[in-house]
């Protein structure tokens, strides 16, 4: 009986050690998996990271050609000339009317 306790306590030992192994071979593949996503990441971030510079580098200088505060000053400047010049011309073209209107009425008064 002490030799089928032994085998028995061995059988034990034994489906424990495969059931530890197992369970050690289970995670182990599971930190690779984890290895390998995370690595293929970085690799995906770094390849997008690859032309941040090149692209900043496009922005900055197109931001460069932009205008500024300076440039809208300008044109307001220019706007407000212009609009002074049409207030000028609409001046004079209501004098022409009226002028015009006067011609009319003579011209129909005195046939």
């Amino acid at each position: 009986m002490n030799i089928e306790f032994a085998k028995f306590g061995f059988d034990i030992i034994q489906t424990l050690l495969i059931a530890i192994i197992g369970i050690m071979n289970w995670l182990n593949n599971r930190q690779k998996v984890t290895s390998a996503t995370i690595s293929r990441l970085e690799n995906n971030i770094d390849t997008r990271l690859d032309d941040q510079g090149e692209r900043l580098t496009r922005v900055e200088e197109t931001v460069k050609h932009v205008p500024n505060h300076d440039d809208f000053k300008r044109v307001h400047q220019r706007l407000d000339t212009l609009n002074g010049a049409f207030h000028e011309v609409k001046g004079e073209l209501q004098s022409f009317k009226a002028t015009l209107n006067l011609i009319h009425q003579y011209l129909m008064e005195h046939k």
